[in-house]
């Protein structure tokens, strides 16, 4: 569990509640003017009801509109859901009946745990040897257990004590290097390919291992060198020895998010099987529920200060690597606080709504697990001044479900690997949805965000409707799951936070038509036919570019922009800008590169497009050289944070042809959009990000910018440039 790294709060929100001074006592004119202030008094607590009324009754009615469309497919599903066993939780588990009776009907599919909690299997290690003294049945019994509830078991090998910043786990007899304070890569190494050899040699078919619980507390936040490479060392020894005593088994780290990390990895490591990383919603007590709710959606998937991200990460290993890593989010849940106790809002509907945004992201992302942690805790053994009842999602006094168990259960026994993922969406930000099909079911899921009723009308589900939910109708300390039936023609009132599953049949009549498109409008549109810039409001260019109109290549019409670098500075641009303000907008421009491509060396790039808010880039979409390939590459903005580069694999940028570049960019806190198609093809999405830090666009680029280290300049030539509020595609 994380507790160094920080929680980064994205917002930062005020009061601003006015204070009375003597002149509006209240008080003081009743006892100047009793039967005026009387009249007074009950004149304001009529306009209060009234307002108070009025303002629950708006509330109420707000309309939000769910639209699913099942013939419309986004993936096919890979997510499962999981949790961790920690602290006392991992034997009354493994003991319990109850618990695990639980476990098996809410289709939990992995159980993560680390290898010295329920006691140490080898209770003497010899160096002399490399071998050790072994009891394994408290470990066997545990895998049992796990295997009989239709899961599987991921193994942490090797933990991290916070205070000592070294491995705790190690057995008694194998001995600290004293210049890494890490276990010698020879005996560690053996140590953990005794673990694969003895599941093999009883039958138990343990794939997944975690090397060694959030380096990070060992090498630092971010990495920090000689102790990266004291660690990569032993966890290289490790992945080749478990590996030659079964290629089957699957290795991974927690900690590869991070950009030091991952880099050092992709040079220097032995190759990732998955790839894992912990992402809770908060770190403090106080963090309000949109932080978090925001966390859920956002933390550690999209890249930001010193982290890539799992999103980046995978893309990245893939092209240094070739391996398409499955994503484990393998610690998960509400806070991760426990100092003076843990946050109460884990067992309360905020942990069911935070958990049901981190599934939809999986789902959406096409991630293979999330693991809870942890499965259940002792309510009447608590510690601490926050009130908190530990971290679980049951009570183990009781074996009773809180909250976000059913919210786990939900997925968990409605979500198989395979099934469709299917388009869903929201005209508010206040409602997420999901929506699958799974035996021969349509499901949907809708989470609540806010505390306030809203009033929901369904688009594309017809007929009767199954349900099951849960929200703050039933007190959280008893919980219970709703079911009953809806027509989805009629409107849902939503009780503030909510988590739902509708469940009808699978539309056999294919809809409608749709209504052929209205053909856009263009709010600016320019080919360069008046021979000059002038509809343009500005041209910008470093010493010895230039920026002119030829007739050399036209797309269309006679005459083209033509935007030329020399190659002499280490960094140069040559470009022409408009001025818009917008929330919402498509841009679209043709580009030929007449010299300059390919690249030399990895690195040298350009754009041909940005996006502004006053001096600050919100997008830029250009070529960048990576592993020897011109990739298209996109950077754009999240919260403070121009993340990239996003590379797009599928195509490489070339010479001598004329292509299309459309952006669409939507600000939004917390469901900012950003898409690239190029010829018409979508070769970029962003979604669910912060795109509202810096406000509306106000200003668009064209040309070549950012020309970085292309010491052989480059000549570009742009044509046809529109700006939409709907979406332009190519001309014939």
């Amino acid at each position: 569990m994380t507790n160094t790294s920080p929680l980064t709060n994205k917002y930062t929100y005020t009061d601003t509640a006015e204070t009375f001074d003597g002149r509006y006592d209240l008080m003081a004119i009743i006892k100047s003017e009793r039967k005026p202030a009387m009249v007074i008094i009950v004149t304001l607590l009529m306009i209060t009801m009234v307002a108070s009324a009025f303002v629950n009754t708006a509330i109420a009615e707000i309309p939000i509109e769910i639209t699913v469309n099942p013939s419309q497919t986004i993936t096919l599903n890979n997510f499962s859901v999981g949790f961790q066993l920690d602290g006392p939780d991992i034997r009354i588990w493994r003991d319990r009946t109850a618990l695990r009776q639980l476990a098996q009907e809410a289709g939990f599919k992995l159980v993560r745990f680390f290898e010295h909690r329920i006691g140490k299997p080898c209770t003497a290690w010899y160096e002399s040897t490399k071998t050790g003294r072994w009891d394994w049945s408290n470990i066997d019994l545990l895998i049992n257990r796990i295997f009989e509830i239709g899961a599987e078991p991921l193994i942490v090998l090797g933990f991290i004590g916070y205070d000592s910043r070294r491995l705790t786990s190690v057995p008694t007899g194998m001995s600290y290097n004293s210049t890494t304070n890490l276990p010698y890569p020879d005996q560690w190494a053996t140590y953990c390919a005794e673990w694969v050899r003895h599941f093999q040699q009883v039958g138990l078919p343990v794939r997944y291992y975690e090397m060694i619980n959030e380096a990070y507390h060992y090498f630092g936040w971010p990495a920090t060198q000689p102790k990266l490479g004291y660690f990569m060392n032993i966890y290289n020894a490790a992945a080749r020895a478990m590996r030659l005593a079964n290629s089957d088994v699957r290795i991974g780290n927690d900690a590869c998010v991070l950009k030091s990390v991952l880099n050092y990895f992709i040079s220097n490591g032995e190759n990732l099987d998955f790839l894992s990383y912990h992402a809770y919603g908060a770190s403090t007590l106080s963090a309000t529920d949109a932080q978090i709710f925001d966390a859920a959606e956002t933390r550690y998937v999209v890249e930001t200060s010193g982290v890539y991200g799992a999103e980046k990460t995978k893309q990245l290993y893939k092209a240094a690597r070739g391996i398409d890593l499955p994503i484990l989010h393998s610690e998960n849940n509400l806070n991760y606080y426990f100092t003076q106790g843990t946050d109460p809002r884990i067992q309360k509907m905020q942990g069911a709504v935070y958990n049901a945004l981190t599934f939809r992201v999986s789902m959406l992302k096409n991630f293979y697990h999330t693991s809870y942690f942890h499965f259940a805790s002792s309510a009447s053994q608590q510690t601490g001044s926050s009130g908190g009842l530990g971290f679980g999602m049951v009570n183990s006094d009781n074996n009773q479900p809180w909250y976000p168990y059913f919210v786990n259960k939900m997925i968990g026994s409605n979500l198989d690997k395979g099934d469709t993922i299917v388009e869903a969406s929201s005209n508010s930000s206040d409602i997420r949805a999901v929506a699958w099909i799974n035996d021969g079911k349509l499901k949907v899921m809708l989470i609540c965000k806010v505390d306030q009723p809203r009033v929901v009308y369904l688009r594309g589900l017809t007929g009767q409707l199954s349900y099951e939910k849960i929200d703050n109708t039933i007190p959280w300390a008893s919980p219970a799951l709703q079911t009953g039936t809806v027509d989805a023609s009629n409107a849902l009132t939503i009780n503030g936070y909510t988590v739902m599953l509708l469940q009808g049949d699978v539309p056999t009549t294919p809809p409608a038509p749709p209504t052929p498109p209205t053909p856009p409008t263009y709010s600016f549109e320019d080919g360069f036919e008046q021979g000059d810039f002038s509809m343009w409001n500005k041209t910008s260019k470093s010493y010895d570019e230039s920026v002119t109109v030829s007739n050399v290549r036209p797309y269309q019409g006679l005459y083209h922009g033509r935007f030329r670098s020399n190659g002499n500075g280490a960094t140069e641009y040559a470009y022409v800008s408009k001025s818009v303000d917008s929330q919402e907008l498509y841009a679209r421009g043709y580009f030929y590169v007449a010299r300059g491509l390919p690249l030399t060396d990895n690195d040298d790039r350009f754009f041909f497009m940005q996006l502004r808010a006053g001096d600050q880039a919100l997008l830029r979409i250009g070529v960048r050289r990576a592993n020897g390939v011109d990739r298209w590459t996109l950077y754009a903005r999240d919260g403070t944070t121009l993340a990239g580069p996003y590379y797009d694999l599928s195509s490489v940028a070339t010479m001598n042809t004329w292509f299309s570049i459309e952006i669409h960019w939507k600000r939004s806190i917390s469901e900012g959009l950003v898409e690239i198609f190029l010829g018409g093809n979508k070769i970029f999405e962003i979604s669910n990000i912060n795109t509202d830090y810096f406000g509306n666009v106000n200003a668009i680029d064209f040309g070549i910018l950012s020309v970085t280290r292309v010491q052989y300049g480059l000549t570009v030539y742009g044509d046809c440039f529109k700006i939409s509020e709907m979406y332009i595609g190519s001309d014939a």
